[in-house]
Protein backbone atom coordinates (compact mmCIF):
# COMPACT_ATOMS: atom_id res chain seq x y z
CA UNK A 1 0.00 0.00 0.00
CA UNK A 2 2.69 2.49 0.95
CA UNK A 3 0.67 5.09 2.33
CA UNK A 4 2.88 5.55 5.17
CA UNK A 5 5.90 7.93 5.23
CA UNK A 6 9.48 7.18 6.99
CA UNK A 7 8.26 10.61 9.26
CA UNK A 8 4.87 8.74 10.70
CA UNK A 9 6.62 5.66 11.41
CA UNK A 10 9.13 7.62 13.61
CA UNK A 11 6.34 9.82 15.08
CA UNK A 12 4.92 6.97 16.28
CA UNK A 13 7.37 5.69 17.94
CA UNK A 14 7.86 8.35 20.22
CA UNK A 15 4.29 7.21 21.94
CA UNK A 16 5.46 4.36 23.01
CA UNK A 17 8.90 6.24 24.25
CA UNK A 18 6.89 8.12 26.27
CA UNK A 19 4.84 5.76 27.55
CA UNK A 20 8.39 3.39 28.70
CA UNK A 21 9.70 6.50 30.54
CA UNK A 22 6.93 6.23 33.11
CA UNK A 23 5.70 2.29 32.92
CA UNK A 24 9.55 1.09 32.82
CA UNK A 25 10.12 3.34 36.34
CA UNK A 26 7.27 1.50 37.36
CA UNK A 27 8.17 -2.03 36.83
CA UNK A 28 11.95 -1.68 37.80
CA UNK A 29 12.26 0.85 40.59
CA UNK A 30 8.44 1.22 42.18
CA UNK A 31 8.10 -1.95 44.05
CA UNK A 32 11.89 -1.62 45.57
CA UNK A 33 11.30 2.14 46.27
CA UNK A 34 8.20 1.07 48.65
CA UNK A 35 9.77 -1.46 50.30
CA UNK A 36 13.33 -0.24 50.63
CA UNK A 37 12.59 3.48 50.82
CA UNK A 38 8.85 4.22 51.60
CA UNK A 39 8.88 1.34 54.12
CA UNK A 40 5.87 -0.77 53.19
CA UNK A 41 5.85 -4.06 53.59
CA UNK A 42 6.49 -6.37 50.72
CA UNK A 43 3.66 -8.37 51.27
CA UNK A 44 1.48 -4.92 51.84
CA UNK A 45 3.32 -3.41 48.51
CA UNK A 46 2.49 -6.69 46.69
CA UNK A 47 -1.36 -6.57 47.55
CA UNK A 48 -1.17 -3.21 46.40
CA UNK A 49 0.21 -3.91 42.76
CA UNK A 50 -2.83 -7.38 42.96
CA UNK A 51 -5.58 -5.41 43.65
CA UNK A 52 -4.94 -2.44 41.16
CA UNK A 53 -5.12 -5.14 38.39
CA UNK A 54 -9.15 -5.77 39.59
CA UNK A 55 -9.70 -2.41 38.99
CA UNK A 56 -7.54 -2.37 35.42
CA UNK A 57 -10.06 -5.03 34.70
CA UNK A 58 -13.01 -2.86 34.37
CA UNK A 59 -11.14 -0.17 33.52
CA UNK A 60 -9.67 -1.19 30.20
CA UNK A 61 -12.31 -2.33 28.54
CA UNK A 62 -13.87 0.90 29.58
CA UNK A 63 -10.85 3.01 27.93
CA UNK A 64 -11.41 0.88 24.69
CA UNK A 65 -14.83 0.92 24.42
CA UNK A 66 -14.70 4.76 25.38
CA UNK A 67 -11.89 5.21 22.40
CA UNK A 68 -13.77 3.76 19.76
CA UNK A 69 -16.78 5.80 20.61
CA UNK A 70 -14.43 9.10 20.15
CA UNK A 71 -15.38 11.91 17.29
CA UNK A 72 -13.55 14.60 17.00
CA UNK A 73 -11.15 16.66 14.34
CA UNK A 74 -7.92 15.12 15.15
CA UNK A 75 -9.67 11.37 14.85
CA UNK A 76 -10.79 8.61 17.71
CA UNK A 77 -7.14 7.93 19.08
CA UNK A 78 -4.76 11.08 18.68
CA UNK A 79 -6.81 13.19 21.08
CA UNK A 80 -5.61 10.85 24.19
CA UNK A 81 -1.93 11.95 22.99
CA UNK A 82 -2.66 15.91 22.99
CA UNK A 83 -4.81 15.71 26.48
CA UNK A 84 -3.82 12.90 28.66
CA UNK A 85 -0.23 13.45 29.09
CA UNK A 86 0.03 16.23 31.56
CA UNK A 87 -1.90 14.90 34.36
CA UNK A 88 -0.27 11.43 33.89
CA UNK A 89 2.95 12.96 34.45
CA UNK A 90 1.73 14.62 37.64
CA UNK A 91 0.58 12.00 39.37
CA UNK A 92 3.67 9.64 38.57
CA UNK A 93 5.93 12.88 40.19
CA UNK A 94 3.33 12.35 43.28
CA UNK A 95 3.56 8.78 43.36
CA UNK A 96 7.30 8.61 43.75
CA UNK A 97 6.33 11.28 46.77
CA UNK A 98 5.84 9.89 50.59
CA UNK A 99 4.10 12.70 52.40
CA UNK A 100 5.07 12.53 56.17
CA UNK A 101 1.61 11.14 56.88
CA UNK A 102 2.54 8.19 59.57
CA UNK A 103 2.26 4.22 58.40
CA UNK A 104 -1.27 3.74 57.38
CA UNK A 105 -1.15 7.60 55.75
CA UNK A 106 1.89 6.02 53.68
CA UNK A 107 -0.21 2.69 52.46
CA UNK A 108 -3.06 5.14 51.47
CA UNK A 109 -1.29 7.40 49.47
CA UNK A 110 0.81 4.74 47.77
CA UNK A 111 -3.27 2.98 46.77
CA UNK A 112 -3.82 6.49 45.76
CA UNK A 113 -1.37 7.86 43.64
CA UNK A 114 -0.45 4.47 41.97
CA UNK A 115 -4.20 3.77 41.30
CA UNK A 116 -4.18 6.62 39.39
CA UNK A 117 -1.46 6.63 38.15
CA UNK A 118 -2.46 3.16 36.29
CA UNK A 119 -5.81 4.68 35.32
CA UNK A 120 -3.92 7.28 33.66
CA UNK A 121 -1.83 4.98 32.11
CA UNK A 122 -4.67 3.40 30.33
CA UNK A 123 -6.02 6.48 29.24
CA UNK A 124 -3.08 6.93 26.96
CA UNK A 125 -1.52 3.63 26.14
CA UNK A 126 -4.78 1.63 25.05
CA UNK A 127 -5.41 4.49 22.22
CA UNK A 128 -1.73 5.15 21.29
CA UNK A 129 -2.15 1.16 20.88
CA UNK A 130 -5.11 1.54 18.32
CA UNK A 131 -3.86 4.39 16.67
CA UNK A 132 -2.01 1.77 14.70
CA UNK A 133 -4.71 0.15 12.96
CA UNK A 134 -6.53 3.20 12.21
CA UNK A 135 -3.74 4.23 10.34
CA UNK A 136 -3.00 1.72 7.61
CA UNK A 137 -4.60 -1.25 6.98
CA UNK A 138 -1.16 -3.04 5.32
CA UNK A 139 0.12 -6.12 7.41
CA UNK A 140 3.51 -5.32 6.50
CA UNK A 141 3.08 -1.34 7.24
CA UNK A 142 1.88 -2.84 10.66
CA UNK A 143 4.53 -4.80 11.56
CA UNK A 144 6.85 -1.88 10.44
CA UNK A 145 4.69 0.39 12.92
CA UNK A 146 5.02 -1.84 15.79
CA UNK A 147 9.06 -2.34 15.14
CA UNK A 148 9.40 1.19 15.48
CA UNK A 149 6.91 1.14 18.53
CA UNK A 150 9.38 -1.16 20.11
CA UNK A 151 12.07 0.11 19.26
CA UNK A 152 11.67 3.44 21.08
CA UNK A 153 9.92 1.71 23.96
CA UNK A 154 13.30 0.27 24.58
CA UNK A 155 15.00 3.16 23.91
CA UNK A 156 12.67 4.72 25.96
CA UNK A 157 13.42 1.83 28.80
CA UNK A 158 17.25 2.76 28.09
CA UNK A 159 16.75 6.43 29.09
CA UNK A 160 15.25 4.95 32.53
CA UNK A 161 17.87 2.61 33.22
CA UNK A 162 20.96 5.33 32.49
CA UNK A 163 19.58 8.01 34.09
CA UNK A 164 17.48 7.20 37.06
CA UNK A 165 19.41 5.74 39.89
CA UNK A 166 22.79 8.47 38.56
CA UNK A 167 20.31 11.19 39.22
CA UNK A 168 18.77 9.60 42.29
CA UNK A 169 22.19 9.27 44.01
CA UNK A 170 23.19 12.50 42.53
CA UNK A 171 20.07 13.98 44.29
CA UNK A 172 20.68 12.44 47.45
CA UNK A 173 24.60 12.83 47.68
CA UNK A 174 24.99 9.13 48.17
CA UNK A 175 25.51 6.03 46.06
CA UNK A 176 23.33 2.95 46.75
CA UNK A 177 22.45 3.65 50.88
CA UNK A 178 22.02 7.07 52.82
CA UNK A 179 21.29 11.39 51.88
CA UNK A 180 17.51 11.81 50.45
CA UNK A 181 16.59 9.03 48.04
CA UNK A 182 12.97 9.82 48.23
CA UNK A 183 13.82 12.95 47.13
CA UNK A 184 16.10 11.65 44.30
CA UNK A 185 13.34 9.07 42.83
CA UNK A 186 11.04 12.11 42.65
CA UNK A 187 13.58 13.93 41.10
CA UNK A 188 14.49 12.00 38.65
CA UNK A 189 10.83 10.69 37.86
CA UNK A 190 10.33 14.69 37.60
CA UNK A 191 12.96 14.46 34.62
CA UNK A 192 11.61 11.44 32.86
CA UNK A 193 7.94 12.52 32.90
CA UNK A 194 8.59 15.61 31.51
CA UNK A 195 10.05 14.44 28.74
CA UNK A 196 7.11 11.88 27.92
CA UNK A 197 5.01 14.95 27.87
CA UNK A 198 7.54 16.53 24.97
CA UNK A 199 7.30 12.52 23.25
CA UNK A 200 3.55 12.33 23.52
CA UNK A 201 2.75 15.38 21.73
CA UNK A 202 5.15 14.66 18.58
CA UNK A 203 3.42 11.45 18.60
CA UNK A 204 0.36 13.33 18.12
CA UNK A 205 1.86 16.28 15.70
CA UNK A 206 3.63 13.60 13.20
CA UNK A 207 0.56 10.96 12.95
CA UNK A 208 -2.36 10.84 11.46
CA UNK A 209 -5.82 8.39 11.12
CA UNK A 210 -6.52 7.32 7.75
CA UNK A 211 -9.24 4.95 9.02
CA UNK A 212 -13.80 5.85 9.97
CA UNK A 213 -15.96 2.86 11.39
CA UNK A 214 -18.80 2.36 9.63
CA UNK A 215 -21.39 5.22 10.91
CA UNK A 216 -23.82 3.21 9.87
CA UNK A 217 -22.81 0.27 12.34
CA UNK A 218 -24.75 1.48 15.85
CA UNK A 219 -22.46 0.57 18.51
CA UNK A 220 -23.36 -2.08 20.93
CA UNK A 221 -21.07 -2.61 23.93
CA UNK A 222 -22.22 -5.96 24.67
CA UNK A 223 -21.93 -7.27 21.38
CA UNK A 224 -18.42 -5.92 21.21
CA UNK A 225 -17.50 -7.39 24.13
CA UNK A 226 -18.64 -10.81 23.00
CA UNK A 227 -17.02 -10.58 19.54
CA UNK A 228 -14.01 -9.91 21.41
CA UNK A 229 -14.17 -12.82 23.90
CA UNK A 230 -15.43 -15.21 21.39
CA UNK A 231 -12.04 -14.72 19.06
CA UNK A 232 -9.49 -17.36 19.71
CA UNK A 233 -6.94 -14.62 18.25
CA UNK A 234 -7.99 -12.51 21.26
CA UNK A 235 -7.14 -15.39 23.97
CA UNK A 236 -3.70 -16.23 21.87
CA UNK A 237 -2.91 -12.65 22.63
CA UNK A 238 -3.85 -12.70 26.24
CA UNK A 239 -2.03 -15.40 27.06
CA UNK A 240 1.19 -13.90 25.52
CA UNK A 241 0.63 -10.81 26.81
CA UNK A 242 0.44 -12.04 30.02
CA UNK A 243 3.08 -14.38 29.40
CA UNK A 244 5.80 -12.43 28.59
CA UNK A 245 4.50 -9.33 31.34
CA UNK A 246 3.72 -11.85 34.63
CA UNK A 247 7.04 -13.60 34.06
CA UNK A 248 9.08 -12.90 30.69
CA UNK A 249 10.27 -9.94 31.83
CA UNK A 250 10.59 -10.95 36.09
CA UNK A 251 14.24 -9.85 36.32
CA UNK A 252 13.06 -6.10 35.97
CA UNK A 253 10.83 -6.47 38.58
CA UNK A 254 13.45 -8.58 41.17
CA UNK A 255 16.33 -6.73 39.32
CA UNK A 256 17.50 -4.74 42.36
CA UNK A 257 16.76 -7.20 44.96
CA UNK A 258 19.07 -9.56 42.82
CA UNK A 259 21.53 -6.75 42.71
CA UNK A 260 21.78 -5.71 46.04
CA UNK A 261 21.07 -9.08 47.96
CA UNK A 262 22.12 -11.82 45.86
CA UNK A 263 24.56 -10.32 43.32
CA UNK A 264 26.31 -8.26 45.93
CA UNK A 265 26.58 -5.07 44.01
CA UNK A 266 23.61 -2.83 43.68
CA UNK A 267 25.86 -0.04 41.74
CA UNK A 268 25.79 -2.75 38.76
CA UNK A 269 21.89 -1.14 38.38
CA UNK A 270 22.14 1.14 35.91
CA UNK A 271 24.45 -1.27 33.68
CA UNK A 272 22.56 -4.23 34.13
CA UNK A 273 19.23 -2.93 33.01
CA UNK A 274 20.65 -1.25 30.31
CA UNK A 275 22.24 -4.27 29.09
CA UNK A 276 18.92 -5.80 29.89
CA UNK A 277 17.37 -2.84 27.50
CA UNK A 278 20.37 -3.27 24.79
CA UNK A 279 19.50 -7.01 24.06
CA UNK A 280 15.79 -5.92 23.63
CA UNK A 281 16.78 -2.92 21.09
CA UNK A 282 19.06 -5.42 19.50
CA UNK A 283 16.12 -8.05 19.46
CA UNK A 284 14.21 -5.21 18.04
CA UNK A 285 16.12 -4.17 15.26
CA UNK A 286 16.90 -7.56 13.72
CA UNK A 287 12.87 -8.51 13.62
CA UNK A 288 12.65 -5.60 11.20
CA UNK A 289 14.59 -7.58 8.78
CA UNK A 290 13.18 -11.13 9.79
CA UNK A 291 10.20 -9.80 9.76
CA UNK A 292 9.96 -9.41 6.13
CA UNK A 293 10.64 -13.38 5.50
CA UNK A 294 9.43 -15.39 8.12
CA UNK A 295 5.88 -15.82 9.90
CA UNK A 296 5.47 -13.47 12.74
CA UNK A 297 3.54 -15.93 14.90
CA UNK A 298 7.19 -18.55 14.13
CA UNK A 299 9.24 -15.66 15.23
CA UNK A 300 7.55 -15.63 18.63
CA UNK A 301 7.22 -19.16 19.01
CA UNK A 302 11.16 -19.07 18.31
CA UNK A 303 11.50 -15.90 20.24
CA UNK A 304 10.74 -17.52 23.71
CA UNK A 305 12.61 -20.24 23.14
CA UNK A 306 15.83 -18.39 22.83
CA UNK A 307 14.94 -16.56 25.83
CA UNK A 308 13.94 -19.09 28.10
CA UNK A 309 17.14 -21.00 27.26
CA UNK A 310 19.38 -17.60 28.00
CA UNK A 311 17.09 -16.66 31.43
CA UNK A 312 18.31 -19.77 32.80
CA UNK A 313 22.00 -18.72 32.11
CA UNK A 314 21.49 -16.75 35.51
CA UNK A 315 22.59 -19.96 37.87
CA UNK A 316 26.07 -19.97 35.93
CA UNK A 317 26.73 -16.54 37.10
CA UNK A 318 28.74 -15.86 40.62
CA UNK A 319 28.60 -13.22 42.48
CA UNK A 320 30.13 -10.05 41.09
CA UNK A 321 30.55 -11.84 37.93
CA UNK A 322 29.43 -8.35 35.89
CA UNK A 323 30.88 -9.60 32.93
CA UNK A 324 28.88 -13.22 32.60
CA UNK A 325 26.02 -11.45 34.10
CA UNK A 326 25.61 -8.95 31.59
CA UNK A 327 26.19 -11.12 28.62
CA UNK A 328 23.18 -13.45 29.60
CA UNK A 329 21.08 -10.51 30.44
CA UNK A 330 21.83 -8.86 27.29
CA UNK A 331 21.21 -12.29 25.29
CA UNK A 332 17.69 -13.26 27.11
CA UNK A 333 16.36 -10.22 26.77
CA UNK A 334 16.56 -10.56 22.87
CA UNK A 335 13.90 -13.11 23.28
CA UNK A 336 11.81 -9.86 24.48
CA UNK A 337 13.31 -7.60 21.44
CA UNK A 338 11.82 -9.97 18.84
CA UNK A 339 8.43 -11.18 20.66
CA UNK A 340 7.31 -8.08 21.92
CA UNK A 341 7.05 -6.31 18.14
CA UNK A 342 4.92 -9.26 16.90
CA UNK A 343 2.60 -9.03 20.12
CA UNK A 344 1.64 -5.87 19.19
CA UNK A 345 1.66 -6.25 15.61
CA UNK A 346 -0.93 -9.06 16.35
CA UNK A 347 -3.23 -6.89 17.48
CA UNK A 348 -4.39 -5.74 14.50
CA UNK A 349 -4.01 -8.95 13.16
CA UNK A 350 -7.00 -9.59 15.77
CA UNK A 351 -9.11 -6.64 14.90
CA UNK A 352 -8.96 -7.48 11.53
CA UNK A 353 -10.32 -11.18 12.27
CA UNK A 354 -13.01 -9.45 14.48
CA UNK A 355 -13.63 -6.96 11.62
CA UNK A 356 -13.73 -10.24 9.03
CA UNK A 357 -16.34 -11.81 11.31
CA UNK A 358 -18.69 -9.54 12.37
CA UNK A 359 -18.24 -6.72 9.97
CA UNK A 360 -16.84 -4.11 13.18
CA UNK A 361 -13.87 -2.15 13.59
CA UNK A 362 -13.12 -2.37 17.75
CA UNK A 363 -9.41 -1.67 17.62
CA UNK A 364 -9.96 0.22 20.89
CA UNK A 365 -11.47 -3.06 22.75
CA UNK A 366 -8.91 -5.45 20.72
CA UNK A 367 -6.00 -2.94 22.26
CA UNK A 368 -7.46 -3.46 25.18
CA UNK A 369 -6.37 -6.88 25.78
CA UNK A 370 -2.57 -6.09 25.68
CA UNK A 371 -2.82 -3.39 27.88
CA UNK A 372 -4.91 -5.21 30.07
CA UNK A 373 -2.08 -8.54 30.20
CA UNK A 374 0.47 -5.99 30.17
CA UNK A 375 -1.17 -4.57 33.93
CA UNK A 376 -1.89 -7.91 35.08
CA UNK A 377 1.28 -9.00 34.07
CA UNK A 378 2.99 -6.13 35.69
CA UNK A 379 0.49 -7.14 39.03
CA UNK A 380 0.74 -10.57 38.75
CA UNK A 381 4.67 -10.22 38.40
CA UNK A 382 4.98 -7.20 41.28
CA UNK A 383 2.80 -9.16 43.81
CA UNK A 384 4.68 -12.00 43.19
CA UNK A 385 7.99 -10.37 44.30
CA UNK A 386 6.45 -9.36 47.33
CA UNK A 387 4.80 -12.23 48.52
CA UNK A 388 7.78 -14.97 47.71
CA UNK A 389 10.38 -12.43 49.41
CA UNK A 390 8.10 -12.21 52.20
CA UNK A 391 7.34 -16.22 52.25
CA UNK A 392 11.49 -16.34 52.16
CA UNK A 393 11.93 -14.40 55.15
CA UNK A 394 13.51 -11.27 53.21
CA UNK A 395 14.06 -7.91 55.44
CA UNK A 396 15.21 -5.08 53.52
CA UNK A 397 18.76 -3.34 54.18
CA UNK A 398 19.96 -6.22 55.75
CA UNK A 399 21.83 -9.09 54.65
CA UNK A 400 19.65 -11.88 53.00
CA UNK A 401 19.98 -15.43 54.63
CA UNK A 402 20.30 -18.38 52.24
CA UNK A 403 16.92 -19.25 51.51
CA UNK A 404 15.95 -15.75 50.31
CA UNK A 405 18.67 -15.60 48.39
CA UNK A 406 17.27 -19.03 46.57
CA UNK A 407 13.98 -17.56 46.68
CA UNK A 408 15.12 -14.30 44.70
CA UNK A 409 17.27 -16.33 42.05
CA UNK A 410 14.54 -18.36 41.18
CA UNK A 411 12.35 -15.65 40.50
CA UNK A 412 15.45 -13.87 38.63
CA UNK A 413 16.06 -17.10 36.17
CA UNK A 414 13.26 -19.97 36.64
CA UNK A 415 10.47 -17.32 36.56
CA UNK A 416 11.18 -15.86 32.90
CA UNK A 417 12.30 -19.06 31.64
CA UNK A 418 8.86 -20.21 32.11
CA UNK A 419 7.00 -17.38 30.63
CA UNK A 420 9.22 -17.16 27.30
CA UNK A 421 8.11 -21.40 27.44
CA UNK A 422 4.60 -20.08 27.88
CA UNK A 423 4.76 -17.15 25.14
CA UNK A 424 6.00 -19.24 22.48
CA UNK A 425 3.04 -21.87 23.51
CA UNK A 426 0.28 -19.32 22.61
CA UNK A 427 1.81 -17.76 19.70
CA UNK A 428 1.81 -21.02 18.22
CA UNK A 429 -1.85 -21.18 18.98
CA UNK A 430 -2.91 -18.08 17.19
CA UNK A 431 -4.24 -18.10 13.98
CA UNK A 432 -3.03 -17.48 10.69
CA UNK A 433 -4.49 -14.11 8.94
CA UNK A 434 -6.68 -15.12 6.34
CA UNK A 435 -8.76 -13.15 3.83
CA UNK A 436 -8.71 -9.54 3.59
CA UNK A 437 -10.88 -6.70 5.31
CA UNK A 438 -12.48 -3.83 3.24
CA UNK A 439 -9.97 -0.48 2.19
CA UNK A 440 -8.32 2.09 4.08
CA UNK A 441 -11.08 5.18 4.04
CA UNK A 442 -9.16 8.33 4.28
CA UNK A 443 -10.14 10.28 7.64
Amino acid sequence: MGSLRFKEKFGYGFGDLANNLIFNSVTTYLMFFYTDHVGLSAATASTLFLVARIWDAVSDPMMGALADRTRTRWGRFRPYLLLVPVPFAVIAVLTYSSPDLGATGKVAWACLTYFLLMTLYTAVNIPYASLAATMTRDPDERAQLTTFRMIFSFGGGMIVNLITLPLVYWWAGSAAEGGDQIGGYRFAIIVLAGLSIVFYWLCFALTRERTRPDASIAHDLRAEIRLVTTSRAWWMLLGMGISMFALGIFPFYVGMYFLKYVFLKETFASSYFTLCTLGMLAGALMNLALVRRYDRRLLAVGAGIWGAVFSLGIYLVAPGNTVLLGLFAFLSFMGTGIGAPNLWAMVGDTADDIERRSGRQIAGLTSAAVSFSMKLGLGIGGAAVGYILAAYGFQPNVAAAPATQGGILMMTGLFPAIGYLLLSLFAFGFPRPTGAVAPVTAA
